[in-house]
């Protein structure tokens, strides 16, 4: 098979977190933050220079070991890119093919399917499907797998101090869920945050 290229357009738009500390007790107090003023009139189309410094493309290399389904996410860490597509695969800033991080199955280091993924210097790490954490090394290889401490988190985000906090998301399908996200380190939950707007279900 001839080799095939795919081409992305990466543009990555940082926001602060919410998140300044926590502490071992249950809040119940909800800060509002009023958004209305933003979508006062009509909109204005914002010229790329003034948020973004410059643009890259890059083509991926796709061949007969990598081939490039719909593309969810894309990472950028330091020189390298991490696709989320069937898999995650990793591509260094030109656009070759590094490597698979992990794979799909039912063993034990293996991933059932990604909720969602981020990365740090100690590697790449999938928030499973079936509720575990998942650790690779830069090389693709597993390196540990860690509990969550609610079964009802959806997605789960690092917080920005480094301290292995981190931030779970409760998606609220039921209209029963009294918590929006959990913030917790390992498999203890340090801190909860109301659900701003619960409903029943109807029957």
């Amino acid at each position: 098979m001839k080799n095939k290229s795919a081409c992305f357009f990466v543009l990555s738009l940082f926001v602060c977190s919410m998140f300044t500390s926590c502490n071992k007790e249950s809040t119940t107090e909800c800060q509002t933050i009023d958004f209305s003023t933003l979508f006062d009139g009509q909109p204005e189309k914002i010229p790329l220079k003034e948020w973004a410094k410059s643009i890259h493309f890059v083509q991926l290399e796709t061949n007969d070991s990598i081939l490039i389904g719909n593309i969810r996410t894309t990472i950028l860490h330091k020189d390298k890119i991490l696709v989320h597509h069937n898999n995650l695969s990793l591509f260094d800033l030109s656009g070759k093919f590094i490597c698979n991080i992990g794979s799909k199955g039912g063993g034990p280091t293996e991933y059932s399917g990604i909720n969602n993924a981020w990365t740090d210097d100690e590697g790449i790490h999938i928030f499973d499907i079936a509720n575990k954490i998942k650790t690779y090394n830069w090389n693709g290889k597993w390196i540990k797998t860690e509990p969550i401490p609610e079964s009802n988190i959806k997605e789960v985000f690092p917080l920005a101090s480094g301290n292995n906090i981190k931030a779970g998301y409760i998606q609220n399908i039921t209209g029963n869920e009294p918590h929006k996200i959990y913030l917790f380190k390992d498999s203890t939950i340090l801190a909860k945050y109301p659900m701003a707007n619960p409903f029943k279900k109807e029957r």
